[in-house]
């Protein structure tokens, strides 16, 4: 049973049977303590990765001149 108390503080619970012609009456008890909620937990946001990209295409560009130029130098080196 969902119960929300009204304060903060020690609580009673009390659950009594008052029997019939087949059982005796029983009852039982026990006690709660009853605090404030917690405060929610703020979870903070994960760093978003850096994007590299630009930075290895930049990379392969810079290899593919230097290649091609190394190449055109060195047929020329080969026709003289």
């Amino acid at each position: 049973m969902a119960w929300t108390p009204p304060k903060e503080g020690l609580w009673t619970i009390l659950a009594t049977f008052p029997g019939s012609k087949a059982y005796y009456p029983s009852f039982a008890q026990t006690s709660i303590s009853v605090t404030s909620a917690p405060s929610p937990i703020e979870i903070p946001e994960a760093p978003q990765p850096v994007d590299c990209t630009p930075q290895f295409v930049g990379t392969w560009i810079a290899i593919a001149i230097i290649v091609g130029v190394y190449s055109i130098y060195d047929h020329r080196k080969l026709k003289v």
